[in-house]
């Protein structure tokens, strides 16, 4: 069973996140992005604690791939702790990272 749950909103799919992403899981996180089919993806981070490097660069790849697809990759309720590493590896600077999944969906 996958600790990922996709829901459609508007034209999105929100991919909700387990409290931790790491190597463990991130085949998973791949899996239920690619699996959804759509070009349009909100990362609902609000329950995520932990994200660890290999997390980190499946998101960046997914995120590259989406956008080479004409396709678009949103961070929704990124924590304080998340959103720290985020700004130290200058990631905070690729992603388009917003308050929840309504104000994603909004945009």
């Amino acid at each position: 069973m996958s600790d990922f749950s996709t829901a459609p909103r508007d034209l999105f799919v929100v991919v909700t996140l387990p409290s931790r992403v790491d190597a463990s899981n991130t085949k998973a996180l791949v899996e239920a992005v690619v699996g959804c089919g759509s070009k349009q993806i909100v990362l609902d981070l609000k329950g995520t604690e932990v994200v660890d490097s290999t997390a980190l660069g499946a998101i960046v790849k997914v995120h590259t791939s989406m956008q080479t697809t004409g396709g678009q990759l949103i961070l929704a309720g990124v924590g304080d702790g998340i959103r720290r590493v985020l700004a130290m590896t200058r990631l905070d600077r690729v992603f388009t990272i917003v308050a929840d999944v309504d104000a994603a969906v909004g945009s």
